[in-house]
């Protein structure tokens, strides 16, 4: 009986130990398990954030021979391919234009800024704004005939040549020596833009564009004479018209519409004379850009006006241009 329970309980220890023996190399297999699985996650998370040093590996996807053509120091990184930092532009011109209403050439000024719609073959599609003011100045003859009436009511009916032609008695003139100032505002809210990427190898990027606007013009003559100093009239009606009219008023000053100045009251308010209006057109044009700096290109800018009234005329100016 008592070695049958020293058998019993030796068998009991055996088998204890082999069940603790088999526990341990489980563990030890998980801890091995463990560790391959640890090594394969850091390898698959190399392999997706690769180091700047590190060259694109042979199985990368092949890039277009448009992008892989320029070099980093050429073109600047872009946010949304082939459309600039985000895609934005602000740009301003400083140049000349043809002359508007068959007026002389003057100065021209602008602004426009552009925004990205969607790309397009070999380039995108862009939505601008702009706002430009050309300004110009000529010597122009005017026929008043306010001073043709004026003169019948000093006159009367007998000299009704003299009257209508501004000679022998009539006290003005009816044909005025002006300086023509014309400015014209031009207001184009939506056009679109199409620009190139074909030449970013050279930074260069080459658009055309056109769109719909509004242009406001603002005309002013400004004349000097007043009386007529040849005019054959009696010494008290001359010095009644001198007291009357001395100061040029009211054919000598700023004009409205080429035939009067305004009330001296308005005058005396610093109120601007001439006559406006607003006058729908279309614009289309083109230029080229060539990229200086990341943020920055220089240009040439054209485009041509045609207003509905008929009137047409062309701006070219350099063009700076903000990337954003």
């Amino acid at each position: 009986m008592y070695r049958v329970f020293l058998l019993t309980l030796v068998i009991a220890s055996c088998l204890q130990a082999a069940t603790q023996e088999e526990t341990l190399q489980r563990i030890r297999d998980l801890e091995a398990r463990l560790e391959r699985a640890e090594a394969l996650i850091r390898q698959l998370m190399e392999a997706r954030t690769p180091s700047l040093e590190t060259p694109a590996p042979a199985s990368a996807p092949e890039v277009r021979k448009s992008e892989t053509a320029i070099a980093p120091d050429r073109m600047p990184q872009e946010l949304l391919p082939n459309l600039g930092l985000i895609g934005a532009t602000s740009s301003f011109s400083a140049g000349t234009h043809s002359g508007p209403y068959s007026s002389a050439r003057g100065n021209y000024f602008a602004g426009s800024v552009s925004l990205p719609l969607a790309k397009a073959p070999a380039g995108q599609l862009l939505y601008e704004f702009s706002a430009g003011l050309s300004q110009s100045s000529t010597n122009l003859n005017v026929t008043s005939n306010v001073a043709q009436v004026a003169n019948l009511a000093v006159l009367g009916p007998g000299l009704l040549n003299d009257a209508l032609r501004g000679t022998g008695a009539a006290p003005f003139p009816v044909q005025i020596q002006t300086k023509s100032d014309i400015d014209l505002l031009q207001v184009v809210p939506f056009a679109l833009k199409y620009q190139t990427s074909m030449l970013n190898r050279w930074r260069l990027r080459p658009y055309v564009i056109a769109g719909l606007g509004l242009y406001v013009t603002i005309s002013n003559q400004n004349s000097l004479t007043g009386l007529r100093p040849d005019a054959n009239l009696p010494a008290e009606l001359r010095a009644a018209l001198n007291a009357l009219f001395g100061n040029g008023a009211p054919f000598g000053g700023s004009l409205i519409g080429g035939q009067i100045t305004a009330a001296r009251e308005l005058t005396a308010l610093g109120i601007p004379s001439g006559q406006g209006g607003i006058t729908p057109g279309f614009q289309t044009g083109g230029g080229i850009e060539w990229r200086m700096r990341p943020r920055f290109s220089w240009g040439l800018d054209l485009r041509w006006n045609k207003l509905s009234n008929g009137a047409n005329f062309y701006t070219i100016a350099p063009r700076g241009s903000f990337h954003f």
